[in-house]
């Protein structure tokens, strides 16, 4: 993008032509907004309509005069309402709303104050946007494994730092409400990354055909879902291991040597995907899973051990394996051009797994309401943006486009982020003038001013989405440092940028707070719904799997997919209520207790999954059958409730399933003979029996609790 920019504008410096070289510019900024991970196809499209977006846009505000001051404020509202609540189309539609709603400040700015004809300036910005899509696909072509390789690397680093804090989370002594949050955050994470890739790798592969390049990094992407389903699968029980490490307070840390092992090398490899060549063998995770075996075979031999200790050791034990041959197949596809490419997957079931946004005109219609979030941001926005332009012109201050740009850029469909808006960029722009404003005040060179105004944008740009409050600070300096090249009263325009600042971010903040807001916990009702409703496909999933036995099925991949995503949702609407004021903290406790439950309910589901599928097991009976019927009807009852967006009723039927009263005693005895096996490692049918049944109970407790919670939480 810095690219972009600079090339027009160092060529309209040397042919005397700025004012034609900024309005390129312009076009560039404009395009790159939608320059976003995704598949090629819909960026490019992305970047193209918000262009023609932009054009249609300065053309209409060609036509308006801030000076009549009550024509031109309503007009300014609707135009602003009208591009917002485009964003109802979903996250690149949003994007392209930005463009035009950064089109109607800059509209407003000096940049505007040209001699150029109204025609000339918009087909000089399509140019800006042209030369900015050019360079993306040539950037494409010239690199085309970047985007991929980049989101990989990514995703091994968050798998890394996920089996590092579960490593944190076995000791005793570790602060473990914070790890859980830190666990949950880095699991979203995960999750969203996971749908990247999966946009990447498959759009491309519909678009291209066979590639045994993307196939082998969709198998790269396959084998990380597959580890955080494991690592799901398998929760610690604390308590437990409490117990058995404060026995054995030696053996902790050969049990955390085996995750940090394996997060040191998902790390290793991650660095090196671009350069296959330098990723060398290592033995630290074969050592430390052979210390774990040693330490797991010296626990079972103890005496007066309780016998469903074996068995869990047991399974974390097949579970780390599992993990370790996950990575070991990581590092073959990632290292060896000739890896096996076992399984090519058709275009018809490839694209099932893509997510798709519908793009019709009912969902305009279906949103145009007050109850619609993105209606009341859309209407919320529009009158905060007017007030402060309105403001701004009042008060005759030095840009108060500065305070309109601030609003647009804060200013988000929900409190909580826009409250972190707020505060980011307030910190980062008083700190970034400070800095400037001392910077200016030693220096006195304009190729300096203009060498730190390069490098300031660029690194800004950089951290917007990584680091928002340090992206505002940099990017306020190079405003700053551009100030100086132009304007001998820089330092009048370090105190007008932090003070619009300051009253834009402060519309922002009050305006989310007072102006129709939409508190989550008004919508967190159909968040919920979904997350049970993709839990019990997931499960019926399952059960068709344990009865048919055979070769896992599209349906079955596509019902975990839609699990996790739809848990990651709920996890980020539960986010943004914790945001919220207290005041709208009142069902908070009860919401955060049914998170969690669903948190767990899920890692039962994938514990089932991954044990049947791994696994050879015996024929399903009718119990387990029964059982699964039993949980779906609890589930399907709490769909129901949340449907009518009712309170459950005292008299509404929870299913219950009452297990084999011998069975724990059953157990006990097969555990007991089987203990004295060489090859313990190996499954069992008391190990597949001990599973089901304490997965199924744990899965109908859960069920019950949720409808229980339900009744406590106050939707409206």
């Amino acid at each position: 993008m810095v690219i972009a920019m600079l090339l027009p504008i160092v060529v309209g410096v040397r042919s005397d032509e700025l004012p034609m070289a900024i309005h390129i510019a312009l076009g560039v900024v404009f395009a790159s907004f939608s320059d976003t991970s995704g598949s090629l196809r819909l960026k490019t499209i992305g970047m193209f309509l918000g262009t023609l977006l932009t054009i249609s846009v300065t053309f209409l505000m060609s036509f308006l005069k801030p000076q009549e001051f009550w024509v031109f404020l309503p007009i300014l509202g609707l135009l602003i309402f009208s591009i917002s609540y485009l964003s109802v189309y979903g996250f690149r539609a949003s994007l392209i709303s930005f463009s035009g709603l950064f089109a109607i400040v800059l509209s407003m700015s000096r940049l505007a104050d040209s001699d150029l004809a109204i025609h000339t300036r918009l087909l000089l910005i399509a140019i800006g946007g042209i030369w900015y899509i050019s360079l993306v696909l040539i950037r494409h072509l010239l690199f085309p494994k970047s985007a991929t390789e980049y989101y990989l690397a990514e995703s091994l680093n968050l798998t890394a730092e996920y089996l590092e804090v579960r490593a944190q989370l076995i000791d005793a002594k570790s602060d473990r409400k914070n790890l859980i949050k830190d666990l949950l955050d880095k699991q979203n994470k995960l999750t969203e990354n996971h749908e990247t890739l999966r946009e990447l790798l498959l759009s491309r592969r519909l678009g291209t055909g066979k590639s045994y390049y993307q196939a082998r990094r969709l198998l790269v992407l396959r084998q990380t879902i597959d580890m955080l389903e494991l690592a799901m699968a398998n929760p610690v029980n604390y308590g437990k291991a409490d117990v058995i490490f404060k026995k054995n307070p030696n053996k902790l840390k050969d049990f955390q040597a085996v995750l940090y092992a394996m997060s040191n090398r998902l790390k290793y490899i991650a660095r090196y995907i671009s350069e296959p060549r330098k990723i060398k063998p290592n033995q630290d995770i074969d050592k430390a899973i052979a210390k774990l075996k040693t330490d797991i075979q010296h626990l079972i031999q103890e005496e007066n051990v309780d016998q469903a200790d074996i068995l869990a050791l047991k399974n974390y034990w097949k579970y780390q394996n599992n993990q370790f041959s996950k990575i070991r197949k990581i590092e073959s596809l990632v290292s060896n051009k000739n890896a096996l490419i076992s399984e090519i997957v058709g275009n018809e079931i490839k694209s099932k797994y893509l997510t798709k946004q519908e793009y019709n005109l009912d969902i305009l219609k279906d949103n145009f309401n007050i109850k619609s979030s993105i209606f009341r941001h859309s209407l919320r926005i529009a009158v905060v943006g007017v007030l402060g332009y309105g403001l701004g012109l009042y008060m005759n201050l030095f840009n108060p486009y500065w305070i309109l740009m601030t609003i647009m850029i804060i200013m988000r469909p929900n409190y909580g982020l826009t409250k972190e808006r707020f505060k980011d960029r307030s910190i980062g722009t008083v700190v970034g003038g400070i800095i400037a404003f001392a910077i200016i005040a030693m220096v006195k060179s304009e190729t300096t001013f203009a060498l730190l105004a390069i490098f300031c944008y660029t690194v800004g740009l950089s951290m917007v989405q990584r680091n928002y409050k340090a992206a505002a600070a940099f990017i306020t300096m190079n405003v700053l440092f551009i100030y100086a090249l132009l304007d001998p009263k820089v330092f009048m325009a370090i105190q007008y940028r932090i003070v619009d600042t300051l009253i834009g971010a402060g519309l922002a903040f009050f305006g989310s707070w007072v102006l129709w807001p939409f508190w989550e916990i008004k919508g967190i009702d159909k968040t919920l719904k979904s997350a049970i409703k993709a839990d019990r496909e997931y499960l019926e999933e399952i059960a068709k799997y344990y009865n048919d036995k055979g070769e896992v099925t599209v349906e079955y991949k596509l019902s975990r997919k839609a699990a996790f995503l739809a848990l990651s949702e709920l996890n980020a609407s539960f986010q943004r209520m914790a945001q919220e004021p207290r005041a709208q903290h009142k069902s908070l406790n009860e919401v955060f207790q049914i998170v969690m439950l669903m948190h767990s309910f899920l890692a039962s589901l994938a514990s089932l999954g991954t044990y049947i599928i791994h696994n050879k097991t015996t024929p399903a009976s009718k119990d387990f059958n029964q059982a699964v019927k039993s949980i779906q009807g609890n589930l399907s009852l709490c769909e129901e409730a949340l449907k009518k967006i009712s309170i459950l009723k005292e008299n509404d039927s929870l299913t219950t399933y009452e297990f084999d009263e011998n069975y724990e005693k059953r157990l006990k005895e097969i555990a007991f003979k089987e203990k004295s096996q060489v090859n313990w490692e190996e499954s069992s049918v008391v190990e597949e029996a001990h599973l089901l049944a304490e997965q199924l109970k744990w899965l109908m407790v859960n069920s019950h609790r949720m409808a229980k919670i339900l009744k406590k939480i106050q939707f409206e």
